[in-house]
């Protein structure tokens, strides 16, 4: 069985993705402390990101390529980044989490 779409993770599971992706603790950090959900951050466009997140544009992007790559037909038409609704799979972070030590605020 797959893994919950990004777009249904918790804050906690999304700050073990981005890890996972090489993205810096400075801007999973600003995520674990705005709590932001899965649905909130696979809604969110590269500006965003890097408005709302404080995202470099590297970051920014590499995170929609994820979105891109497992779910591309999430994407709608609208905006200029396309209103990205995409998920990502995460099958071990999701399972690991689930399974692992419960209970911490932290991501890490």
């Amino acid at each position: 069985a797959r893994a919950p779409p990004l777009r249904e993770l918790r804050w906690k599971e999304v700050c073990a993705y981005l890890r996972e992706i090489d993205i810096d603790e400075t801007a999973i950090g600003i995520i674990e402390r705005e709590r932001v959900p899965g649905p909130q951050l696979a809604t969110m466009s590269e500006q965003d990101m890097i408005i709302d997140l404080n995202l470099s544009k590297l970051q920014a992007r590499r995170i929609l390529a994820h979105l891109d790559r497992d779910q591309p037909w999430l994407r709608s038409g609208v905006g200029g980044d396309g209103g990205r609704t995409g998920g990502v799979a995460l099958q071990d972070i999701h399972t690991g989490l689930r399974g692992g030590a419960g209970g911490s605020d932290s991501c890490g």
